[in-house]
């Protein structure tokens, strides 16, 4: 997931993976929520230069954070959103996609 050169397709099917885990195994969810963290700071913290940030990739990980209703994860993606890591044509505006974790 951090590796630079990495396909937006194989990345998600991994976050897609760990989304099913941490539903499917609630005590693995903790780590599950870890990993997804440890990758979105990863990844909206990389420079240009660096080849690895993937807004699809970003975005499909904020969309499992939002379907695994992971509130606490709403500052970090707050904070992607405002570094404009995040696709508004796939999600939503950022305030309406903060809203949704609450649903």
């Amino acid at each position: 997931m951090k590796a630079p050169g990495l396909s937006h397709k194989g990345r998600s099917m991994v976050g897609d993976a760990l989304s099913q885990l941490a539903m499917l195994r609630p005590e693995q969810r903790a780590g599950v929520l870890a990993c997804f963290g440890d990758v979105l700071r990863f990844l909206c913290d990389s420079l240009a230069e660096d080849h690895i940030l993937d807004t699809r990739v970003v975005t499909f990980l904020v969309a499992c954070l939002v379907d695994l209703r992971a509130v606490d994860f709403r500052p970090l993606v707050s904070e992607s959103g405002a570094k404009g890591c995040i696709s508004a044509v796939e999600l939503g505006s950022l305030e309406d996609l903060l809203k949704r974790f609450c649903m």
